[in-house]
């Protein structure tokens, strides 16, 4: 059933939408269910701007377009925002480097020597539970955020039904909702090549890296991070990478600027 908007069950027996009374007993019983349950379609809610996909770009977005005076609508498949920058790739892998580092020792072994380490056997545990806690802190940040905007966050995979509407369809429902501008954050995932299959135990991708023994396919930044801290873990950790010379994608003049500044790079 379609909704003109946001309505209460009692407001939708008003509406004649429903039958109420003894006659349509049943009937109101079992759409009252279905409302519950989220089976009906709040058509056409009207929004400014909607931006799909809750990451770093569709953050900023929907944040812009809040201040700017818009009504905006922010949609995010996942049941967490944030996207893979907080939840599988940049938060967790800067915290996990940070992790290793301080469990291993590392930083500290200029002062109390190289033998030193904090704890003797690092686990993927140990490093899981530090992510989850950082992953926590930053969701709670950006959703105060989001909130204090006044900017409507919808959990469900958007599709277009016309190039203003937007279909959300999610375990609870669809809603459709319509948008003078639509901003789409394209997000990102790990590469997939079937030359390097993986196989969730020996090769995994930088998203399953916290539940596995490592070896992260790929060049890209949230895959080279892990690669170069998991030998602190495993020191058989291994990058495989079809380029011969993973900083072949990065600008030259940076690649010699960040070598001349940081002799760790160097060593990378």
């Amino acid at each position: 059933m379609h909704l003109p908007g946001s309505i209460g069950f009692k407001e939708l027996v008003k509406t004649g939408r429903i039958a109420s009374g003894k006659n349509g007993r049943r009937e109101a019983e079992q759409h009252h269910r279905d409302f519950r349950a989220g089976r009906y379609h709040n058509v056409l809610s009207q929004y400014d701007l909607i931006v799909i996909g809750s990451g770093p770009a569709g953050q900023r977005a929907a944040i812009q377009g809040a201040k700017s005076g818009k009504k905006v609508a922010l949609v995010e498949r996942r049941e967490v925002i944030g996207g893979v920058c907080i939840n599988t790739g940049t938060i967790p892998s800067k915290t996990m480097r940070e992790a290793v580092l301080h469990l291993s020792g590392y930083n500290y072994q200029n002062i109390y020597g190289v033998s030193y380490r904090v704890k003797e056997k690092i686990t993927m545990a140990d490093l899981a539970f530090r992510v989850q806690h950082v992953i926590k802190t930053e969701i709670d940040v950006t959703q105060a955020q989001l909130a204090r905007n006044g900017i409507e966050v919808l959990t469900g995979v958007a599709s277009f039904k016309s190039p203003t509407a937007v279909l959300v369809t999610s375990s609870r429902g669809a809603t459709e909702i319509e948008g003078q501008t639509i901003v789409i954050g394209t997000g990102t995932k790990p590469a997939v090549s079937p030359k390097v299959p993986i196989n969730g135990q020996t090769i995994v991708n930088s998203d399953q890296l916290l539940d596995m023994h490592p070896a992260a396919p790929g060049s890209q930044s949230a895959q080279i991070r892990p690669a170069r801290q998991l030998p602190h873990i495993h020191p058989q950790a291994t990058r495989p990478d079809r380029a011969g010379d993973p900083r072949g994608r990065f600008d030259p003049t940076c690649l010699r600027q960040t070598a001349h500044s940081h002799p760790s790079a160097r060593q990378a």
